[in-house]
């Protein structure tokens, strides 16, 4: 029962940054969800001729009609591609910035949780792990796009 315990010790540093991720992942397909229709909505918007656009240039319209063509479907085209980018970006963003606070709380003064030097330190060191790892997703999705 000792080792079984021990070793359920060292497990609990990755249950923050591994709630951080499950939540940041969660948050951008929620995000998704709602900004995939209003961006395709916004881009139909943006290439339609002056005189079409003043007959029936309104959001509304332009998402009715997208219905009435395509379904519901219509609205959400992109949304693959739109998750292979801020899914992992928002799970490496949270996952890090929880694992990180985690690491560093330990060095504020317990008197005034939240010092301004352990927060700056949190902040670097934690938008420095995010971006080494989101620039390799980047240049992963740079090569699939081309």
């Amino acid at each position: 029962m000792a080792a079984y315990e021990k070793q359920l010790q060292s497990l609990i540093p990755f249950v923050t940054p591994f709630s951080g991720g499950i939540a940041g992942g969660m948050a951008a397909v929620s995000s998704q969800v709602i900004i995939v229709p209003m961006d395709v909505i916004s881009q139909k918007l943006m290439v339609m001729e002056d005189s079409l656009y003043r007959q029936k240039g309104s959001a509304v319209n332009v998402m009715k009609s997208i219905i009435a063509r395509e379904g519901y479907g219509g609205l959400f085209r992109g949304f693959g591609l739109s998750l292979f980018t801020s899914l992992p970006a928002g799970t490496i963003w949270w996952a890090s910035y929880a694992g990180v606070k985690d690491q560093l709380n330990h060095y504020a003064d317990p008197n005034y949780p939240m010092e301004i030097p352990v927060i700056a330190r949190q902040g670097f060191v934690q938008v420095t792990s995010a971006l080494a790892l989101q620039s390799q997703l980047q240049f992963l999705h740079n090569l699939l796009t081309q």
